[in-house]
């Protein structure tokens, strides 16, 4: 479920040898799986939206003074930067894995003589593409917490 959302979203940020980078999952034997990389950071990507969800309508930041538009896009924005953070943080520890390996190199740019590791600026992509699907998370949540507030049930959407 994760790859086909990250899909949408990758093919604008990254090229296609980062999209199969995280795609490759390596175990600590040296085997490979293509498979589920991007689960662990759906995963961690998903709960820091709901929980600052949770903290905008339910507690702590369910205030009076919260109820503009501006609280919503500023706990949006936090959600962004987490998520960016995340993105570069996960993406770096994933695919430095894989800058060691010559073979694995050779295996996801396709069988090119192009073997060049991945650079600060591959990490910078996933960690783009990971922010919009934060903000889709955050949407998700907003519209299905929103009721619960107090004093954010109508932000950022009015009556």
């Amino acid at each position: 479920m994760f790859e086909e959302i990250y899909s949408w979203f990758t093919q604008f940020c990254c090229n296609q040898e980062t999209v199969r980078g995280l795609a490759t999952l390596v175990y600590d034997d040296g085997s490979v799986a293509n498979t589920g990389a991007y689960l662990p950071l759906g995963i961690w990507t998903l709960v820091v939206s709901f929980l600052l969800c949770f903290a905008f309508y339910i507690w702590p930041l369910d205030h009076p003074r919260f109820k503009a538009w501006w609280a919503w896009l500023t706990t949006a924005g936090a959600d962004s930067l987490l998520a960016f953070l995340i993105g570069l943080i996960y993406s770096r520890h994933h695919l430095n894995d894989i800058n060691g390996n010559e073979e694995l190199l050779y295996l996801i740019n396709s069988n090119s003589d192009d073997l060049s590791p991945y650079s600060f600026g591959d990490y910078v992509s996933v960690g783009l593409a990971n922010i919009f699907v934060a903000l889709l998370f955050f949407v998700f949540f907003s519209l299905c917490l929103n009721w619960f507030g107090k004093s954010t049930k109508y932000s950022p959407f009015r009556k």
